[in-house]
């Protein structure tokens, strides 16, 4: 106990306490309580480090780097080890600061199978680069139920409310699908007007009549094609001029 080996003592005490009383020297008994005061006293000191740490890495900025956290999370990690017995919300939130940190191991069926084997899942299309903020910062998002004019918060289920560096998924396809929608069912603009559909105002040749020019039609011709086309001006019927 004196080295500080608290887990090895709380193996010891299973064993020991899977004996009987009445089996155990005086000696061994005071020795067993001693062992007992210890173990708990350092489960309720890493218990409280847990809440302490957790707190402050709430508290850390928005795009911490995976490394930067690491020395913390492992502080976490080895004071949720020495406490025993964490609340389920505290055992979620230590997960998911291993993930961010990047100290997640993998599952054994995960680390023996081939790496050949792997498929790697298809990546999925990064929908905030698809929308302005502009747009979708007017509506709330389904997922974390922020209101409009708010960002989105991590939902982890640690009650954090960190705000995220982008706005969830849910909240951008609808936007995105509404925006598409009006987009299919727009008119198509009408094709562009020919020079030789337009009458020329400088030497007055109509339809599918060249200009009096060697060098092509002229400037103003090509012009008035142009500003037909801007304006959506109907095409002309076979056989009329404009």
């Amino acid at each position: 106990m004196a080295a500080g080996h608290t887990q090895r003592v709380r193996t010891l005490l299973t064993h020991v306490n899977a004996t009987a009383d009445s089996d155990r020297t005086e000696e061994e008994t005071r020795v067993v309580g001693k062992a007992a005061d210890h173990v708990a006293t350092v489960a309720s000191a890493a218990a409280e480090r847990v809440r302490t740490l957790l707190e402050d890495l709430r508290h850390l900025p928005r795009g911490v780097a995976a490394h930067v956290l690491r020395p913390q999370v492992q502080q976490l990690i080895q004071a949720a080890a020495e406490a025993g017995r964490v609340r389920p919300r505290q055992e979620n939130q230590v997960a998911a600061w291993k993930a961010r940190a990047g100290l997640s191991k993998p599952s054994p069926a995960q680390a023996a199978a081939p790496r050949a084997s792997v498929v790697q899942p298809l990546r999925r299309p990064q929908l905030h680069k698809q929308e302005a903020r502009r747009h979708w910062i007017r509506t709330s998002c389904p997922r974390c139920r922020v209101g409009s004019g708010q960002e989105c918060v991590v939902d982890d289920g640690s009650r954090s409310r960190q705000v995220r560096h982008v706005p969830h998924d849910e909240r951008l396809q609808p936007i995105i699908d509404e925006r598409r929608e009006r987009q299919r069912n727009q008119p198509k603009p009408p094709p562009p007007w020919r020079v030789y559909e337009v009458t020329c105002p400088d030497c007055g040749q109509g339809a599918d009549a060249r200009c009096m020019t060697p060098g092509g039609p002229h400037r103003s011709r090509v012009e008035r094609a142009k500003e037909f086309t801007r304006r959506r001006e109907p095409r002309p019927e076979t056989g009329t001029e404009a």
